[in-house]
């Protein structure tokens, strides 16, 4: 008797019956009864009622795709909770799909005690491209990277969409978002830790209108909370949905001041160290940009609270294997305050 594999069995059993629509089903092993000297075991099996989905307006994506998008079969939960969370899947699909206009409206109605029908109503609007990705506050050094830093990209300055690569301007809101978060990360690694997106205070759809200004209030909070907040604007080329094919969109950046370093000096942590242990913390400055490759200081790295604390972390790790439990590492900083003269050691405020 293989239990392993018996309760393997049943999973996928399980799994079969919530694909066929009894997404709440659930099938258990309760125990492993012994008769005549052979085990057999004790299968619990409740079935739940049956989820029907119903899609109305689909035409450029499938039925069996938006099937996939339901979250029902993987929770057992059939509730407005998992209805909206099978509606944002099905958003994101469609907008990967170049659909970004697209609206949804989904409901949950219980037919019976053992029958409920999710319906999805689909509005599936205009296929539309991004024609040009805007980015404000960029400083000239930074934007040259924007190519390798951003997915999303403007495909159709001239207002005709290429042949090939037209995929890369399909305006995706989870896509863009990442974007955004690594262009934070970038400019953290230079040392614009302050740096912040222009946002509105919330992440529902926000319809462009040409009446208000690019300095209205629904762009008014700086931050780096890009699952709160909205930092990208969508300008159309038509004020009418169904007419709309092209996209301008809009992000704005305030950089903010750039904390730099110019030398680090790990004396005399590193008279204790071994080869290997040198070894690993000039990769680690390397990596952190702190040195270049042939181990030279760089002149104005960009520094920040993350980088300050690998490096801590470190020297902290060396001291405890060579039996300093209870070290203790309180990094300092020198302020430079003219080309030749610096400010005494006091613990880095960053």
């Amino acid at each position: 008797y293989d239990r392993k594999a018996t309760r393997q069995r049943v999973e996928n059993f399980e799994r079969q019956l919530r694909e066929e629509g009894w997404v709440s089903a659930r099938v258990r092993v309760v125990e492993d009864q012994i008769y005549g000297g052979q085990v057999s075991p004790l299968i619990q099996l409740r079935y739940g009622p049956k989820l029907t989905p119903i899609f109305i307006g689909n035409q450029s994506v499938s039925s069996e795709q938006l099937t996939q998008d339901l979250t029902f079969i993987e929770s057992g939960v059939i509730d407005e909770v998992e209805l909206e969370a099978s509606r944002k899947k099905m958003i994101s699909r469609y907008q990967s799909a170049s659909f970004y206009y697209v609206k949804i409206n989904a409901t949950l109605r219980r037919l019976s005690d053992q029958s409920i029908e999710a319906r999805f109503n689909i509005d599936e609007g205009p296929s539309v491209y991004i024609k040009e990705l805007i980015a404000r506050g960029v400083s000239p050094k930074l934007r040259k990277e924007l190519e390798t830093i951003l997915i999303t990209k403007g495909v159709a300055p001239d207002g005709v969409l290429p042949t090939f690569g037209a995929t890369a301007g399909i305006l995706q809101e989870t896509t863009l978002n990442q974007d955004l978060a690594r262009l934070l990360a970038r400019y953290d690694m230079l040392g614009y830790s302050s740096a912040v997106l222009r946002c509105a205070p919330h992440r529902r759809y926000i319809e462009y209108d040409p009446n208000v200004s690019a300095q209205s209030h629904r762009y008014d909070i700086w931050t780096r909370d890009l699952k709160r907040h909205r930092c990208f604007r969508v300008i159309p080329d038509h004020p009418s949905r169904d007419q709309r094919h092209l996209l301008t969109v809009i992000f704005e950046v305030n950089e903010g001041k750039k904390t730099s370093l110019n030398f680090v000096d790990i004396y005399p942590f590193d008279q204790s160290m071994s080869e290997q242990s040198l070894d690993d913390l000039n990769q680690l400055l390397i990596q952190l940009g702190f040195l270049d490759q042939y181990r030279r200081p760089v002149t104005g790295a960009g520094f920040n609270l993350s980088k300050l604390d690998l490096v801590s972390n470190f020297i902290l790790l060396q001291l405890k294997q060579q039996g300093f439990l209870q070290a203790k590492v309180v990094p300092l900083c020198q302020l430079k305050e003219s080309s030749t003269t610096l400010t005494p050691p006091t613990p880095c405020d960053l």
